[in-house]
Parts: C-alpha cells; sequence; structure tokens
C-alpha cells in the first residue's frame, strides 16, 4: 500500500529541499516555500514511482515460476533470494488447498 506514496513523498521532499536552498532568491518564509515546491513536484515524482513500481513488480511476476505435479505444487523464484517451497498433493494423503 505505501510502495508508491512513500517514495512520491520522499522524492518530491528532497527535489524541494534542494530547490529551496540552492536557489539564491531569499525568501520571507522558506519553510513555505519548501513546502510550495513539495506540493508542486507531487505529480511529476508520483509518475516516475509508478513506472518504478510497475517495473519491480513486473521483475518479481517474472522470476516467480511453479510447477505442478501429481505429487504436489513447487513454487520458486524470488528477485532477492532464490527459493523453493514445496505443497504435497493428494498422492501423499491429503488434499493440497488443505496445506495450504
Amino acid at each position: 500500500m505505501w510502495a508508491g506514496s512513500l517514495p512520491t513523498l520522499g522524492l518530491s521532499s528532497l527535489a524541494g529541499f534542494l530547490i529551496v536552498t540552492i536557489n539564491p532568491d531569499v525568501s520571507l518564509s522558506p519553510a513555505l516555500d519548501l513546502l510550495s515546491w513539495v506540493a508542486y513536484l507531487i505529480v511529476p515524482t508520483s509518475l516516475i514511482v509508478v513506472i518504478l513500481v510497475l517495473g519491480f513488480t513486473e521483475r518479481f511476476r517474472r522470476s516467480i515460476y511453479y510447477t505442478i505435479t501429481g505429487e504436489g505444487l513447487v513454487l520458486g523464484g524470488g528477485v532477492g533470494k532464490r527459493r523453493s517451497i514445496y505443497f504435497l498433493g493428494t498422492k501423499s494423503g491429503g488434499s493440497l488447498w488443505s496445506r495450504l
């Protein structure tokens, strides 16, 4: 749920902070300038974060594999650590869905 909103707020806050500190204009309220730049940069950074989240989600989805055999189900894959999980099927004395 927070995969898109936290990076969006973080990137826009960082960009707003950089703009306010680098900008040579002297303002009466730097905090107000920072908040206005953060609000202005929310939309562009949210578009960037949406592309990043969709890309990493697709990468994770493509790394997962499964094999259905007569003895059960084998799930494996992952982006960081490769793992395999085995679920026993009906031939070994139980329903596949009762063990999930």
